[in-house]
């Protein structure tokens, strides 16, 4: 949980690259956003389950969270955008609600990141100029979350 905590955090750092088009297409870094919150849900989600057995209430609340996250970053997209996405986002919190299967939500967060990419015209997965920092996240993380998530 810490580990992806800190990945949380440097995912908030913004250190993408962007091409010229990329600077100029708007909602490139909300889609972003989006897409690795998603992703984030789909991972805690995963640790929710052990062998099809739903065990830990802990990470499913994590994953909710995570896509609570997504669906505000959501609000940031071109409108059409946010439009076809919206209702896509409330089915999948519904669904998760209804513990769907972990297989299901990863699957799901795969999807929608290629859609946004496609509606977009732009690579939404593009390497950072530099890589996120362990030792940043650390260090942000007990400034700003430590408080509430315990040291770690």
């Amino acid at each position: 949980m810490f580990a992806t905590l800190l990945l949380a955090v440097a995912l908030q750092t913004p250190a993408i690259a962007q091409t010229p088009a990329q600077a100029q297409t708007p909602g490139v870094e909300a889609a972003r956003r989006v897409a690795a919150t998603l992703q984030l849900a789909a991972h805690e989600y995963q640790l929710a389950w052990e062998n099809g057995v739903f065990v830990n209430p802990a990470e499913w609340n994590e994953a909710k969270l995570f896509l609570a996250e997504a669906r505000q970053s959501a609000g940031e997209l071109p409108e059409n955008v946010r439009a076809r996405l919206t209702p896509q986002l409330a089915a999948l919190e519904q669904r998760l609600m209804q513990r769907m299967s972990p297989d299901s939500l990863a699957s799901e967060a795969q999807r929608l990141e290629r859609q946004l990419s496609s509606q977009l015209g732009v690579s939404l997965d593009d390497r950072p100029a530099r890589e996120p920092s362990l030792a940043s996240g650390a260090r942000i993380f007990r400034q700003l979350c430590a408080s509430c998530h315990g040291a770690g």
